[in-house]
């Protein structure tokens, strides 16, 4: 009888579906980052469009305080930098995203080749059974017709 199918490469395929795993967290994580950055821009960005209805008010009413609108511009100032630096982090982030995708891109390609190579071994191995039971099938098959003509010549004679 043949010995079970044994897939000699099962610990590299093991390691290679961690690694894959592993990157796979990582890009979630770059992924949360992104995410985070660009909920920072929009709570910004709804900051910046209060303020400046804000100061349109304040610009609208008959009697304008001076205090107020440096104010309202020192903070609308602020709002600026701090939206062109969540760019300027946001697309830092993004770049590293794209990056670890690619990573987990080649960790899968690598898995992938590997459970091919599993797949091949396994179809091979299913063939050479399927040729040994058809084997036996036939050898079967033949020591049966070989009694039955035994019988048959035994009954003529």
């Amino acid at each position: 009888m043949a010995r079970g199918f044994a897939f000699r490469l099962e610990v590299v395929r093991k390691v290679r579906e961690q690694k894959q795993n592993v990157q796979r967290r990582v890009v979630a994580q770059a992924a949360r980052a992104v995410s985070a950055v660009e909920d920072r821009i929009a709570r910004t960005d709804e900051a910046l469009r209060g303020e400046v209805g804000a100061l349109r008010r304040e610009q609208s009413e008959a009697r304008l305080d001076m205090g107020s609108l440096c104010g309202h511009r020192y903070y609308m100032s602020r709002l600026h930098r701090e939206m062109q630096e969540s760019l300027t982090v946001l697309a830092q982030k993004q770049e590293a995203l794209r990056s670890e995708r690619d990573k987990l891109a080649e960790a899968s390609k690598r898995l992938k080749v590997i459970e091919k190579l599993k797949e091949k071994q396994w179809k091979r191995y299913m063939d050479r059974i399927n040729r040994a039971e058809r084997f036996i099938q036939d050898e079967t098959g033949l020591q049966q017709y070989m009694r039955g003509r035994e019988r048959l010549n035994k009954a003529r004679m």
